[in-house]
């Protein structure tokens, strides 16, 4: 694919000075305002077919199937501005943006933070099927809550990674301490007993 698309792009731009995108709108004038306009921008939109995505964004990082639903999905990196109004400061952030294609056309873009959420929430409701009897735990994950009586697997849904577990093995069973956080910040921290949450700590 990347020889295809990089001989697609070199054809366009040695066509004359105008944007890849430029050259592309004009043979295609019937494109919809709404993708040109991400066109222009370098951006993926929902309702783009993979020929312009690679016009507008080059070749993908990384091509994956979500974890989720399996759809094709392009992983590229972007670049935006941030304002932070308490010190008057701009900055620039690296995020990664995914678009997921369904019979070769985007229907949906996502920011990293988001795509994330969305893969939690999308095994919470994996977890319940499987587990019916546990369906009484399906908000406080959601929610990202914890309560006592829950297990560790429904714990990493609601919580997310954890940064150690420290495990004590006694005549009586077994014990773990799961630490959240990072090193520099104050810590959270959960207790289970043979499996189950008995106490937490923040």
């Amino acid at each position: 694919m990347k020889k295809l698309s990089y001989l697609f792009v070199m054809a366009i731009l040695m066509s004359g000075c105008a944007t890849v995108a430029d050259k592309y709108i004009k043979e295609h004038p019937d494109t919809p305002s709404y993708i040109q306009y991400s066109m222009r921008r370098r951006e993926p939109c929902i309702g783009m077919i993979k020929e312009q995505v690679l016009v507008a964004c080059g070749d993908p990082l990384q091509i994956i199937y979500d974890e989720i639903d399996g759809k094709e999905t392009w992983v590229y990196n972007a670049n935006y501005y941030n304002y932070d109004p308490i010190i008057n400061y701009s900055y620039m952030s690296s995020v990664n943006d995914y678009a997921s294609f369904e019979n070769s056309k985007v229907v949906r873009v996502e920011l990293e933070k988001d795509r994330k959420e969305r893969l939690r929430k999308g095994k919470i409701e994996k977890y319940i099927q499987e587990h019916p009897e546990r369906s009484q735990f399906k908000e406080l994950m959601i929610g990202q809550e914890i309560k006592v009586g829950i297990n560790k697997d429904e714990a990493e849904l609601s919580w997310g990674e954890l940064r150690d577990i420290n495990r004590t093995v006694t005549a009586f069973g077994t014990s773990e301490q799961w630490v959240y956080g990072d090193s520099l910040s104050h810590g959270k921290y959960l207790y289970f007993d043979n499996g189950i949450l008995s106490s937490w700590q923040d």
